[in-house]
């Protein structure tokens, strides 16, 4: 691994020198591995340190020799001779390096002396290879210790008293003291804590950083509403709320508005700003309307009976009468009263009459022409209707029962009239089909009223119109009926 702070001699007096030559020496047996390693893990901040026979030599081969050491002539300008011969060629120190294993590891000692009269220090690193041990005794040698991080998520990055300084799980060197570690990683929150660094020594950490909370916050129309969010009232909705990331759930209401529930993830380190205007609650009227009421469709057979107004209109007969002369025709429309009786099956959207009988009569003093052009008017015009398997649709809304039904039927007709001379009667019974339009309301499961109107017609024949008021009772028949 290559160091990236420059040089630091520990030795206090002599760190104006670091700049200077250092002179090294590789002692014992394995002497040689040890200049390797070392050769590696120097820099070029390192460049002064002249561990190469190559380097040294060719450093030596610059310097002029002076022709007195200046120990001769004050012996307190060096301890030693040598000191005196590395002074005189420019040295500012001397380290000497050995190695050794013992017990499967390598510990690698370096041996610094200065030229200011400061003692001899010694640094040291042991480890499995012999690259690890010279590697950890060089950081010594530069005052800083190694940091071993396994951090979590790999990503994450970290930062040494503030500064980036790296990233992902591994080894990295620290100058020695104390110092501040801030770990962080996207989506992640930061974790800091205070740490110590002794030179030449490792210090292992473990960081894992928690996942980041998301932020929530929620503004509501009506601004009055309550929110609720997990369950829980939640006050000042629209301050953010931290949240772990996951799913939740929240639930709005108010008077008057129809209640929004829902559920929701919040993601990590996201600000979630929610917006929610809550719908109106429809009328009492429109809820009902909605869907139909049970009673509606509680029954499916009905019998249905009630009183009715009838337009007969006017047109031509070729009628046969109890007298000589044959009615031509009614030239005015006729208007009858009268009751009705049926008997009504109905599915989910299907129904049929399966037996309708209505009775009529009146007519008043409606215009009538005798053959011969001879004028007349109608004292009573009588009409039985009976229908039999009519069929059409319903549709049902709240307690209201729509329908239309459609179908063929017989008319017996008697009519009763007068001349100014004479009164005659006519009979006859006509084929027609017709259509009947109505709505139902239900009280109950059982009884109901309504209105309806129905038409009669053949073409080419006169045609009617019945309005009819009426009321009847719903029951359900016994299984295997129908």
């Amino acid at each position: 691994m290559r160091f990236l702070l420059p040089i630091m001699f520990i030795a206090s007096s002599a760190m104006a020198n670091t700049q200077a030559p250092v002179y090294w020496q590789f002692k014992g047996p394995l002497g040689a591995e040890v200049r390797a390693a070392l050769a590696v893990e120097r820099t070029d901040d390192d460049a002064h340190h002249l561990l190469l026979p190559d380097e040294r030599d060719a450093y030596l081969a610059g310097v002029e020799m002076p022709n007195s050491l200046g120990c001769l002539d004050d012996s307190t300008v060096c301890q030693s001779t040598s000191h005196g011969v590395l002074r005189a060629l420019g040295f500012g120190a001397r380290i000497t390096a050995s190695a050794n294993k013992a017990d499967g590891l390598f510990q690698v000692t370096l041996v610094m002396t200065l030229l200011d009269g400061a003692q001899p220090k010694t640094f040291e690193g042991k480890g499995a290879t012999m690259e690890e041990a010279a590697r950890l005794a060089f950081v010594a040698l530069h005052g800083q210790g190694t940091l071993t991080l396994s951090l979590i998520p790999k990503d994450a990055s970290f930062r040494i008293d503030g500064k980036p300084y790296g990233q992902g799980s591994g080894d990295y060197i620290i100058p020695a003291g104390k110092h501040t570690l801030l770990v962080e990683a996207p989506e992640h929150r930061s974790v800091e804590q205070p740490i110590q660094i002794l030179a030449a020594k490792r210090r292992r950490i473990i960081v894992e950083l928690p996942i980041a909370f998301g932020k929530v916050s929620l503004k509501t129309d009506p601004p009055t509403a309550k929110a609720f969010l997990d369950g829980a009232l939640w006050e000042n909705s629209q301050t953010h709320r931290e949240l772990e990331p996951g799913e939740h759930s929240i639930r709005v209401e108010a008077p008057g508005f129809r209640t929004f529930a829902q559920k929701f993830t919040v993601k990590p380190s996201v600000a979630h700003d929610l917006t929610l205007k809550l719908q109106l609650k429809d009328p009492p009227w429109r809820t009902a309307l909605k869907d139909a009421h049970p009673d509606t469709k509680a029954k499916s057979w009905s019998i249905r009976g009630g009183v009715e107004g009838t337009s007969a209109r006017g047109g031509k007969l070729g009628l046969d009468t109890s007298r000589s002369r044959s009615i031509e025709s009614v030239d005015e429309s006729a208007g009858l009263i009268g009751f009705n009786l049926s008997l009504d099956w109905k599915s989910d959207y299907l129904m049929v009459t399966a037996l309708g009988l209505s009775a009529q009569t009146g007519g008043g003093k409606a215009k009538a022409m005798l053959e011969g052009n001879i004028n007349s008017e109608l004292d009573t015009l009588s009409r039985t209707v009976i229908r039999a398997g009519w069929v059409g649709g319903h549709y049902s809304l709240w307690r209201i029962d729509a329908y239309a039904t459609f179908g063929f039927g017989l008319i017996f007709e008697d009519i009763i009239g007068k001349t100014l001379t004479q009164e005659y009667e006519a009979s006859q019974t006509r084929f027609v089909m017709g259509n009947e339009l109505g709505l139902r309301y239900a009280f109950d499961p059982n009884w109901f009223a309504g209105m309806s109107a129905a038409f009669d017609y053949w073409p080419g024949d006169r045609s009617a119109a019945t309005f009819t008021l009426n009321g009847g009772y719903a029951f359900n028949l016994p299984k295997g009926w129908f």
